[in-house]
């Protein structure tokens, strides 16, 4: 079900991305939150998985 809303997100934040170059006085805003939001759908399963699998390995840090 996660995997929906990374795809959303990821999607969305390229969306963003592009639509920036077609808004001059905002588009700096808007590239970068594309951006913040593409490493947003990045990061958010790494860390989730990360510590899904915590628990399963105690002497793993």
């Amino acid at each position: 079900m996660l995997i929906a809303l990374y795809m959303v997100l990821l999607v969305g934040g390229m969306w963003i991305l592009g639509a920036s170059f077609n808004f001059p006085d905002f588009g700096g805003v808007l590239f970068a939150a594309g951006v913040l939001i593409i490493c947003a759908a990045v990061a958010l399963p790494v860390t989730l998985s990360r510590h899904e699998n915590r628990d399963s390995n105690p002497g793993n840090w």
